[in-house]
């Protein structure tokens, strides 16, 4: 085991992969936004509003960090076989309400990544905390047995 640190080029991503998120859901829902707009929720309604507001140039340069980091990411391949990471900033909220905040999530959603959560304990108030586990592109099988293996040693 050993630390990989993301390039202090990705600190751009969480913006770039809302960007992303957000303007590409303007375009795929856009007929459907159209004719039947009252039925969208308010989240889904903020999401368009934010997908709106990304112009070409800033969705544009979202997509070039993207490829940038995808680049960098290829060499960690080189020297690691999974990362291991947070799956959220503490144990799970309460109810069903929400899965809790995405942010530890969004860098693998924009880069493709294959992830696996995995609990391990419970919180303060004996909720479920996890680790995530994210493999390389394509490589969903051996990021599965890792998992299998890392979840038998957790016990």
């Amino acid at each position: 085991m050993r630390e990989w640190v993301a390039p202090e080029s990705w600190t751009g991503l969480v913006q770039a992969q809302n960007r992303i998120m957000t303007k590409e859901a303007t375009q795929s829902y856009a007929k459907e936004r159209a004719r039947f707009s009252h039925l969208f929720s308010p989240i889904m309604k903020a999401v368009m509003v934010d997908g709106d507001a990304v112009n070409r140039r800033q969705y544009a340069d979202a997509r070039k960090r993207k490829r940038v980091a995808v680049g960098q990411l290829d060499e960690a391949w080189e020297k690691f076989d999974l990362l291991l990471a947070p799956s959220a900033k503490g144990e799970a909220p309460s109810g069903l309400g929400n899965t809790g905040d995405p942010l530890f999530n969004r860098f693998w959603t924009l880069l493709g990544s294959p992830c696996i959560a995995l609990p391990f304990n419970t919180g303060p108030f004996g909720l479920p905390l996890s680790v995530q586990l994210i493999g390389k592109h394509g490589s969903d099988d051996r990021l599965i047995a890792w998992a299998r293996w890392i979840e038998a040693r957790l016990r």
